[in-house]
């Protein structure tokens, strides 16, 4: 095994340059990295980034420049030879080839085969079973926003278009389904810099046995229209023994609406978290809802409140879950949430990008921090595939029982 240096970087480009043509689009660039380092490139649109890492990783040559690897200077003419030193570039999509599995982009380019007589064919079920031990390593929550992302970027698109997805069955064998894209069911809304968000919002009533009905809420981001739908869902459920709010996937929007959604479920003004901003602070408190949307005069609810959330619960979800559950008002199920809660505001520059930046720091009454951690569930129960296939829902399932058992315990003490 040779010795590893340290006495020179491990990788540096010299006096770099690349053309396209007549366009320059690299002149003179230096760029070093040292053991161990993690470095930042960063730059505008266009200013070449993907174009230095692409010469760096063997997919353009430089029309001019020394790239030396460990002190030695190496040519580097292909992704091939980068591989040979170790050089790899992990994109930041989710698949390369959208048409084939994450097992054949995790492998392309490298595949591995077997034999099988004189020919050599694609060994899928090793690279399959490689795949899946290398993911086990990714702790499921940090991965699922980017897993998400890159399915809904497959699935959205103009109604009435179609898109074919591969799935696998409940004997785990390989499917394909051509769907029809439809209109999403919602009030598009916009708010700030925020880009368009279809708000939606469901509810139901539920049978959670023994004669104990829940009502079970659902929505999928805090913007405004949001406030009416759900006072009005409220009043639909007032005679309910429990109310449930399934948050999973809720991805956040406009803290403001964490009080008056509180307010529902608090008959006093209770602080459910602080932001700290470098000027000041701004507590978060509940706002006791005492008119409903018909303009009647009502008390908020004073049932049991379960919180479902998984790990693409964030920001004001966060917010909202992780205040109630620390003044012991709320008991949440499901799975930690995505621990990204800090308060931020998108500002537009001058190039028509938005810049999205963290302006405050962000406590629960109890003094914890949700950035980074998350709400962890009282309860956790994760949604399985298992549980999928027998159209079961676990977490919303501990959530009745519970309300069940909160039902038993008030009619035993009355």
């Amino acid at each position: 095994m040779s010795e590893i240096r340290t006495d020179v970087p491990l990788v540096e480009m010299r006096d770099i340059y690349k053309s396209f043509g007549s366009v320059d689009v690299l002149k003179g660039v230096n760029f070093v990295v040292n053991r161990p380092e993690i470095i930042g490139l960063l730059g505008d649109n266009g200013a070449g980034k993907s174009t230095l890492i692409k010469i760096l990783t063997g997919v353009h040559t430089p029309t001019r420049g020394q790239i030396f690897f460990e002190g030695r200077p190496v040519q580097i003419n292909s992704p091939h030879a980068a591989r040979e030193l170790g050089i790899e570039t992990v994109y930041q999509d989710l698949a390369l080839v959208p048409l084939i599995s994450i097992a054949r982009n995790f492998w392309l380019g490298q595949e591995l085969t077997r034999q099988i007589g004189p020919f050599r064919v694609l060994n899928h079920r090793e690279m399959s079973e490689r795949t899946r031990e290398a993911l086990a390593d990714i702790e499921p929550r940090l991965a699922l926003p980017q897993i998400y992302s890159g399915v809904m970027g497959r699935v959205r698109g103009e109604p009435g278009t179609s898109v074919s997805l591969g799935f696998r069955d409940a004997r785990d064998e390989p499917v394909e389904r051509t769907l029809t894209r439809r209109p999403m069911p919602g009030e598009l809304t916009k708010f700030g810099n925020l880009p368009p968000l279809v708000a939606r919002l469901e509810h139901e009533r539920v049978d959670a046995g023994d004669g104990v009905t829940a009502g079970v809420i659902r929505f999928n981001v805090w913007m405004i229209p949001i406030a009416q739908e759900f006072a009005r869902a409220i009043d639909e459920l007032r005679d309910v023994d429990g109310v449930i709010l399934d948050l999973r996937g809720n991805i956040g929007g406009v803290a403001g609406m964490i009080m008056g959604i509180a307010g529902h479920f608090m008959r006093e003004v209770v602080p459910l978290g602080t932001m700290r901003t470098r000027s000041g602070e701004l507590r978060i408190v509940s706002n006791p809802q005492r008119v409903n949307s018909r303009g009647e005069r009502v008390e908020p609810l004073d049932v049991p409140l379960a919180i479902v959330l998984d790990g693409l619960s964030f920001s004001t979800t966060e917010v909202f879950a992780g205040g109630l559950q620390a003044v012991g008002r709320a008991r949440v199920f499901g799975e930690t949430s995505g621990g990204q809660a800090l308060p931020a505001i998108m500002e537009r520059l001058p190039n028509g990008d938005v810049l999205m930046q963290a302006i405050a720091d962000f406590t629960a009454p109890n003094g914890e921090r949700m950035e980074g951690r998350g709400v962890v569930p009282d309860e956790t129960v994760p949604l399985t595939r298992a549980d999928l296939l027998a159209g079961r829902d676990a977490p919303v399932e501990a959530a009745l029982r519970w309300i069940r058992e909160q039902a038993s315990e008030r009619e035993g003490g009355s």
